[in-house]
């Protein structure tokens, strides 16, 4: 695709009460016209509002009208009433065919903490077809001493799945909402996590250019064009509830990852755990200009000054989304952007496993350091051989040569598997490779071409040192042991090294240089009570001990621990796509943080609950998924993969498991999804949790709503005078 200036969704302007800027100008008498007749077909993703301030508002919809090709003129109406009889906006715009019919207004001039209504108006055959009416709210100003309250949800998956825990958000109708990212997702029936039921199922209009994932029955498709992407936004919100959302309240929104690939980072997906580059900026420009068309956000530039026009310089590489909000005197609410500029995980899913990534004189150097001597702790480590030395030229030969087969079982023709071997069978390798490979050589050979194995002196011999494999990564090409399920131990030490010795903050900085440098100035010089800091991954760590040393575990725990493996009774991180992922920066981070005063974290990514204190005074609230899989469900299928006896058993308990393994989590839960809203005044932060079990997601409540609040579970927390208490 070409992107010219042409492509892009302007941002229109109008001043209430006064003239517009850009757009076709005009107004009418006859807003109260009883004539005015509300018709959905012509708007079927209604409205939306979003980017609340104290003097301004976005505005949006997409119009649609299936007997005109071309653009479409349309109608903003906004008032003090209801009734549209105070009208302060009447003008007319452009909804343009080449941005999907959507238009997006930012109304300025506004009075601050107060309702409006709006709708837009479509005149056909000189009939007037409106949209539903909408409500939306500008935000107090920021010398106003008033509580704010608003939601906080991620993660609505679509397939199979209805919206039902967002009525929790419309009974309880805070002044806003803030969505924290997945609000697409870029699948169509991903059978790792989504299941298709025909009244929720996605099927691509332009399947030729979305990208086809797997075969047979297991065969989805993943979003790749801009038709592709929009078609998933006009689907998601086409669902009544989120349009009865959106129609109720603004919203202040961040992405993640699935409005462009699960996992990604940069323009980079994941989604062949690096069989092949999916390195792709077409796509994920793509994927962002369907976001910008359909989100009510309120678009700046790097000078802060809202822009005209949406160019392809303002998108990856050059995007930015994070920006901040006041809201009275005790509430900043700064959004980030966690996706766009972070690097690539630290263990690559394509890393092959016996790769030694620190050698031993690098060890002996990172040990001595802490005061270790590393002869004392050597045999815990692997012993390895350098390939490209010559006296191994023979097995090196040998090696990419079983290596290069490894990789044709795994998908890859003979030539990039052959290259794939020559690249990883070299330098430094861990030997718990080699014998096994050369028996596997030597069985397919006759008896005078084999060659011998390293003896048990010969490798007692040898140095020792750190192989992705110590870290947990066993396969070729796998999330597990990169993304996922990593040895908390190793991974530190990799890490650690990384960090101080390696790429450094680079290779950690997953806001990039510019964002953290914002962000770093616009807490400290906040003036509010409380800074609220919204990411759309968590700072919580979720570390799973399975060692059996956890104090106070419970006897049947233990017991089921004593089951496993040698090699998983050790202490695993659950996730490092998050920010543990990052180890030192995440530390990085926290210490600053906790030298502000009243800071909140929320997060959301994982489908689970936390509420976590990280050092002194420093909070974090991580919410789960309105409808997606749960973290629960997402770790047993993966403990199923694994095929260990007793594991996926074990993992019933896993919100036990993680508050004993980790210190800073006071409340966890894996199995529900749900909605959260925080309360913020001049005491303090409440926050309640509105839990719906997973199966309730997958029936529709829309036509009988009173019969989900027997289902739903609150969790009621306070921050008070630097105090973190449990309340329900």
């Amino acid at each position: 695709m070409i992107f010219t200036r042409r492509t892009f969704l302007k941002t229109l302007v109008v001043a209430a009460g006064g003239v517009m800027v850009g757009g076709m100008a005009g107004c009418d008498d006859d807003a109260s016209d009883p004539s005015i007749t509300i018709d959905t077909r012509f708007f079927p993703q209604s409205v939306a509002s979003g980017d609340p301030k104290s003097d301004s508002i976005i505005v949006w919809t997409r119009i649609s009208d299936a007997a005109v090709s071309g653009s479409l003129p349309v109608r903003l109406q906004l008032a003090n009433d209801e009734s549209f009889k105070q009208l302060i906006v009447n003008t007319t715009f452009t909804a343009s065919a080449d941005h999907d019919g959507c238009v997006r207004i930012k109304v300025t001039r506004l009075t601050p903490h107060t309702h409006y209504f709006y709708r837009f108006i479509y005149t056909k055959d000189s009939q007037q077809f409106a949209s539903r009416t909408a409500r939306c709210k500008t935000a107090p100003a920021p010398t106003e001493d008033v509580a704010v309250s608003f939601g906080f949800v991620s993660c609505q998956d679509y397939i199979g799945r209805y919206y039902n825990a967002y009525f929790k958000l419309l009974d309880e109708n805070p002044d806003f909402f803030v969505h924290l990212g997945d609000y697409i997702y870029e699948t169509t029936g991903d059978p790792q996590f989504q299941q298709s039921a025909p009244q929720r199922s996605i099927q691509f209009t332009d399947e030729s250019h979305a990208i086809a994932v797997g075969t047979g029955n297991a065969r989805y498709y993943a979003a790749a064009s801009l038709d592709n992407y929009r078609q998933l936004y006009r689907t998601y919100r086409s669902d009544p509830v989120l349009q009865q959302v959106h129609e109720t309240m603004p919203m202040i929104v961040i992405w993640d990852d699935h409005e462009f690939s699960d996992d990604c980072w940069g323009a980079t997906a994941t989604t062949y755990n690096g069989r092949q580059n999916e390195w792709s900026e077409t796509r994920r420009q793509a994927a962002e200009q369907a976001w910008l068309e359909y989100m009510p956000v309120d678009v700046e530039n790097s000078e802060g000054e809202l822009t005209a026009t949406i160019t392809p310089a303002q998108l990856y590489p050059n995007n930015r989304i994070y920006r901040d909000f006041h809201f009275g005197k005790h509430l900043h609410l700064v959004m980030t952007d966690y996706r766009s500029y972070r690097p690539d995980h630290p263990i690559p899913e394509d890393a092959f496993p016996y790769t030694i990534v620190l050698d031993q004189a690098t060890l002996t150097q990172l040990f001595a350091i802490q005061g270790i001597s590393f002869d004392n702790i050597r045999n815990n480590f692997a012993p390895y051989l350098n390939l490209d030395a010559e006296e191994y030229a023979v097995y090196r030969t040998i090696l990419v040569g079983v290596m290069t087969q490894a990789y044709m079982k795994e998908g890859l023709t003979a030539t990039e598997a052959q290259q794939r071997a020559v690249q990883n069978v070299r330098g430094n390798v861990d030997v718990n490779f080699i014998n096994p490979a050369l028996q596997s050589y030597n069985a397919a050979v006759a008896e005078a071409q084999r060659v011998p194995l390293l003896t048990t002196e010969q490798i007692a011999k040898l140095n020792r040192g750190l192989s992705y494999l110590f870290m947990g990564k066993q396969n070729l090409f796998s999330d597990v042991g990169s993304r996922y399920l990593v040895v908390k131990s190793t991974y530190d030490l990799f890490s650690g090294y990384q960090y101080a010795f390696g790429s450094g903050d680079v290779g950690q900085n997953a806001y990039g240089k510019t964002q953290e440098t914002w962000l770093k100035t616009t807490l400290q010089n906040s003036p509010a009570t409380f800074r609220v800091v919204a990411d759309s991954v968590s700072f919580t760590s979720l570390l799973l001990d399975l060692s059996g040393s956890s104090p106070n575990l419970p006897t049947e725990l233990a017991v089921a621990l004593q089951q496993l493996p040698a090699s998983l009774r050790t202490t695993f991180y659950l996730n490092v796509d998050q920010w543990d992922g990052f180890v030192n920066k995440r530390l990085e981070w926290l210490k600053f943080l906790d030298t502000l005063p009243n800071t909140v974290l929320i997060a959301g990514d994982i489908h689970s609950n936390y509420v976590s204190k990280h050092g002194q005074r420093t909070f974090e609230f991580t919410g789960t998924s309105i409808s997606s899989g749960t973290f629960s469900k997402l770790v047993k299928s993966s403990a199923q993969s694994l095929q260990v006896t007793g594991l996926d058993a074990l993992l019933t308990q896993l919100d036990t498991l993680l508050l004993l393994s980790n210190s800073a989590i006071s409340y966890a839960n894996t199995s529900n999804c749900g909605v959260a809203i925080m309360r913020v005044d001049g005491q303090g932060v409440n926050v309640v949790y509105h839990e719906l079990p997973e199966t309730e997601v997958f029936k529709s409540y829309y036509n009988n709503r009173h019969e989900l609040n027997a289902h739903f579970i609150r969790r009621e927390f306070n921050i008070s005078n630097g105090q973190l208490n449990r309340i329900a």
